[in-house]
């Protein structure tokens, strides 16, 4: 369905939600627990990233590194709004429904992006194996499936400019290996 937004006409924002008040009072912790995440780490994800961006964290030798504890990494974990907003994606992704993430630059909706993929991917899993998917979902289903979430490639689409970017952030975040990463470029 199309839905069409006229923004000529005055708007009033004053009573506008941002989505995710069941969460104010949830600690990380509590997120974690949400997300049935127990190792407090996003599935497919890196502890560590080069602070320099000086290696490439799918290389071989980038894995060594980052796995390295001496090397000079930082730690690389998503904040409280980032959880939540993977929590709010899962759960509009298993009803169905579309939801738009924004926020301002700099603030982590990449993160929260690629988190989305890589929880879906680990839920997918939990879900062959359990009959059920972790934390809070775990009384759920697929809305359009009725049971676990399809098995099917994601898309991301950016301008041709931004491609470079969301390939060097996704090799940030996830782990080599753990997913196969097509970049096309097309006109």
């Amino acid at each position: 369905d199309e839905v069409a937004v006229d923004f000529t006409e005055g708007i009033d924002v004053s009573d506008w939600k941002s989505g995710v008040e069941e969460y104010d009072k949830c600690s990380e912790d509590d997120l974690w627990e949400c997300l049935g995440l127990s190792e407090k780490r996003l599935p497919f994800f890196q502890a560590r990233s080069d602070p320099d961006a000086a290696i490439d964290p799918w290389s071989e030798e980038g894995q060594r590194w980052l796995d390295d504890t001496t090397s000079p990494t930082q730690s690389l974990a998503p904040r409280w709004h980032q959880l939540v907003g993977i929590l709010r994606l899962i759960d509009r992704f298993l009803d169905g429904e579309p939801v738009m993430l924004m926020d301002g630059v700099g603030v982590g909706k990449t993160m929260q992006a690629v988190g989305l993929i890589a929880c879906l991917a680990h839920y997918r899993e939990h879900y062959r194996k359990h009959g059920k998917f972790p934390g809070k979902f775990s009384q759920r289903c697929h809305q359009k499936t009725g049971g676990n979430i399809p098995d099917l490639p994601t898309v991301i689409m950016s301008p041709p400019n931004l491609q470079h970017q969301w390939m060097s952030e996704i090799q940030r975040y996830l782990r080599r290996a753990t997913f196969d990463v097509l970049p096309y470029m097309g006109k």
